[in-house]
């Protein structure tokens, strides 16, 4: 194992040439794509003010007739607590943060988390780890090779043909 741990949290381990996820390991140099996602989840707090307006609208319609006075208070309640609630709900919401990875042979490991500090230094880890080693692939490759430039030709008869279409000149016959 190298002496080099770039993330280490409970069973998941970063180093510049594996990344472990419990008992499965991947080689940096398999590793295809790394990913963030983040999900909105339902509030709890939201979902509490959500059924209390529901429960003080019931009462407000159930009651109107024994007690008009709470009936009122109730009905003029419910609306405000439906309000707060999708505002809650709108405003903080619970995100769950998944990290995707996925290897060359089409496996994928995920990382589900409320932690959003933690599923982003596990990137960070991940994509050091690739920079890591970019050097090191660099050094072995060969001199950069410049794209191919597209050649033209001109016929006798007045066409120009180049790599990708063929221009018929207008003098043609």
């Amino acid at each position: 194992m190298d002496a080099q741990i770039l993330y280490r949290v409970n069973d998941i381990l970063v180093t510049p040439t594996v990344a472990r996820f419990g008992p499965i390991s991947y080689q940096m140099s398999g590793i295809t794509s790394v990913a963030v996602y983040h999900q909105p989840k339902l509030n709890p707090i939201a979902v509490v003010l959500v059924v209390a307006a529901v429960a003080l609208a019931a009462f407000a319609y159930l009651a109107r007739e024994q007690e008009p006075g709470y009936s009122l208070y109730a009905a003029i309640a419910a609306p405000i607590a439906l309000i707060l609630g999708v505002a809650w709900q709108r405003l903080r919401p619970v995100l769950e943060y998944r990290f995707v990875i996925k290897a060359a042979g089409g496996e994928t490991e995920t990382v589900t988390t409320f932690n959003r500090e933690q599923v982003l230094a596990l990137r960070d880890a991940v994509e050091s780890a690739f920079l890591i080693r970019r050097p090191q692939i660099e050094q072995t490759a060969t001199a950069p090779v410049e794209p191919p430039r597209p050649t033209e030709v001109r016929t006798e008869d007045g066409f120009q043909i180049t790599r990708d279409w063929v221009v018929s000149h207008p003098d043609s016959r």
